[in-house]
C-alpha cells in the first residue's frame, strides 16, 4: 500500500527514513492535511533487529518537528489497542482521544490519539 503512496505523491505526504549505516531500518509516512489541522501519522515502521534502540522516537521527533514548522496544532494517529505500539505511543506523550472499530478483517479496536503541539501559532 505504502509503495502506491510513493507512485501518487502529492505535496501534504512527507515519508522519513532511519537508516544505520546507509542501510534503511525504518519508516514514518505521514500527511498534513488541511493547514490548520493536524499532521497526521499513518504508518511508521522498525524493523524487528532494530527496535528499542530509539529509531522510531527519533522518527516522532522529526515529524513533530516538521508538524510545528508548517504551523499544525498537533500529531494525530490511529494504533490497534491490541499491538505494542499502542504502549510506544503513551510514552511519546501521545493520549488516547477516541476509540473506533477497525474493520472486520481483522476485527481490531483502534485507539486514536493526539498530541497538540505547543508552536508559537498555538501558544
Amino acid at each position: 500500500a505504502y509503495e502506491r503512496v510513493l507512485y501518487r505523491w502529492r505535496p501534504d505526504q512527507r515519508i522519513w527514513l532511519a537508516e544505520v549505516g546507509r542501510e534503511p531500518v525504518g519508516f514514518l509516512y505521514a500527511t498534513s492535511g488541511p493547514r490548520s489541522g493536524s499532521l497526521h501519522i499513518q504508518q511508521i515502521a522498525i524493523q524487528h533487529d532494530a527496535r528499542l534502540r530509539e529509531y522510531g522516537s527519533a522518527l516522532v521527533r522529526v515529524s513533530e518537528q516538521y508538524a510545528e514548522a508548517i504551523q499544525r496544532s498537533g500529531v494525530a494517529l490511529r494504533v490497534a489497542s491490541d499491538l505494542e505500539a499502542d504502549m510506544f505511543w503513551d510514552s511519546l506523550g501521545y493520549e488516547m482521544v477516541g476509540i473506533i472499530n477497525g474493520g472486520q478483517r481483522r476485527n481490531r479496536i483502534l485507539h486514536q490519539r493526539y498530541k497538540s503541539l505547543q508552536n508559537g501559532l498555538w501558544r
